[in-house]
């Protein structure tokens, strides 16, 4: 009996249209990076920023805060030479550095963190907060392996990170943060004595770059008079 049903069935398959052509598979084109000669550097300080526009004037004998609520964010940057197409997979990165040895944590992604508050010493200084970032640099190799019309699969292409590197108990991950440190910095200082005074006291001037002119004094950080060529209508 299933001899013959067997065979009514192969009648059936050939008198529609002969043998079945074998189902073909669909294999779709993908790209691996691939990494080699992964260098995590030690941690380093990226120059003085401005946090925030916060600021306040100490008095002769009386200190001022400039207070909590500041932040700033590092952002990571990455950097690809020549013509790869792709994008870097940096959690690979990552464990592909903890596996040659480097125990640096870096964040793969954009950081910011929050300060605590910094005091502008007494003697008529006008004071702002710096945050000064630290990072680490990440270099190595990548290529793209396999996929679709890729004519060189062995080409790798050097490449460089910066990131921001991660601080604290690595056993308790809402302890640990992006490594940045803030400190007071001045604007402007009342006088020679006082100016020389703040050099004494390590109380250093506020960095040029996005910091502001207070009161229209003419002096938008850096240096007593100094306005950047962009805000003074210099060519």
């Amino acid at each position: 009996m299933k001899s013959t049903q067997l065979a009514s069935i192969t009648g059936l398959c050939l008198s529609a249209g002969g043998v079945f052509a074998a189902p073909q598979i669909f294999t779709p084109c993908f790209k691996e990076s691939r990494y080699k000669d992964i260098v995590v550097s030690a941690p380093y300080n990226l120059p003085a920023q401005m946090a925030t526009g916060r600021s306040c004037t100490s008095l002769a004998t009386e200190t001022c805060e400039v207070d909590v609520g500041v932040s700033h964010t590092v952002t990571v940057q990455q950097t690809v030479s020549g013509a790869f197409a792709g994008a870097l997979d940096l959690g690979k990165i990552f464990n592909l550095g903890l596996e040659a040895g480097y125990s640096y944590s870096w964040s793969t992604s954009d950081e910011t963190s929050a300060s605590a508050t910094v005091i502008c010493p007494e003697g008529n200084y006008y004071c702002g907060m710096m945050v000064t970032p630290v990072v680490v640099k990440i270099t190595g190799q990548v290529t793209q392996q396999g996929g679709c019309n890729v004519v060189d699969e062995t080409k790798y292409y050097p490449f460089e990170i910066v990131a921001p590197y991660l601080e604290g108990d690595d056993g308790q991950a809402e302890n640990i943060r992006a490594a940045m440190q803030f400190s007071v910095c001045m604007y402007t200082c009342n006088g020679a004595d006082s100016c020389n005074h703040a050099l004494q006291i390590g109380l250093p001037w506020c960095p040029s770059d996005r910091t502001f002119d207070h009161g229209g004094e003419g002096n938008f950080g850096g240096q007593i008079g100094y306005i950047p060529i962009d805000q003074a209508g210099g060519q």
